[in-house]
């Protein structure tokens, strides 16, 4: 079956064969962890509008607890930004998908959700990369070699400036994540950041109702 040929009226709760194909393309049952390729992302992110419950289908293509390894978060994130590619896409003008109020209320709740996750991730990015300048095999490859400096040293020199790129991009991650939530004194609550400021104009979008023509007997 060709996703060319899919069409809306397809049953909704029918995965399509090539959904199939692709989870054991990205899930074979050989014990090795493998890499989606751009096109199963690209048929992942085609298939989704037409499944009844997107969230079982993300599970099963990315298993909340695993396997997780260096190829799924990158996987995963890859279909983070083809699922943003395809909303930015959905939604311009003459789509005729937000013709209802309760559909830009709804799309802004999960953003919001998504932002607040952001903040987790931005911190563990932030963590994973102050983790790296504890590795010993870490380098920058912006360290330049001076003609005449001796190997070892230079080898000691990008090690030494990876180090400091590392922390570095560390402490801007958590700038950013500063500037998109700011939590109570405790942790507990988010009394500013951008999922905050979305939270009036979700709550305007979910009062938006439309009144329908009534059907004739």
């Amino acid at each position: 079956m060709s996703f060319d040929d899919f069409e809306d009226e397809q049953p909704r709760s029918v995965l399509p064969a090539d959904l199939d194909a692709l989870l054991s393309r990205r899930f074979p049952n050989d014990g090795k962890e493998h890499y989606a390729s751009d096109q199963a992302l690209e048929v992942l992110a085609r298939v989704l509008p037409h499944i009844e419950d997107t969230a079982d289908v993300i599970g099963t293509v990315f298993p909340y607890d695993g396997p997780h390894s260096r190829d799924t978060v990158i996987d995963a994130a890859r279909a983070m930004a083809a699922i943003g590619r395809y909303l930015n896409n959905a939604t311009q003008p003459g789509k005729a998908t937000l013709e209802w109020g309760s559909t830009i209320g709804s799309i802004i709740g999960s953003v919001k959700t998504v932002l607040f996750q952001f903040d987790q991730l931005l911190d563990q990015l932030a963590e994973g990369s102050l983790r790296l300048a504890e590795d010993p095999t870490l380098y920058s490859d912006q360290t330049p070699y001076p003609k005449g400096m001796p190997h070892e040293q230079w080898m000691a020199a990008r090690h030494d400036d990876g180090v400091r790129t590392a922390m570095t991009l560390a402490d801007q991650l958590r700038q950013i994540r500063t500037a998109l939530v700011t939590w109570d004194s405790q942790g507990f609550f988010p009394i500013g950041g951008i999922p905050t400021q979305l939270e009036k104009p979700h709550s305007l979008a979910i009062q938006l109702g439309h009144d329908t023509p009534l059907e004739d007997d």
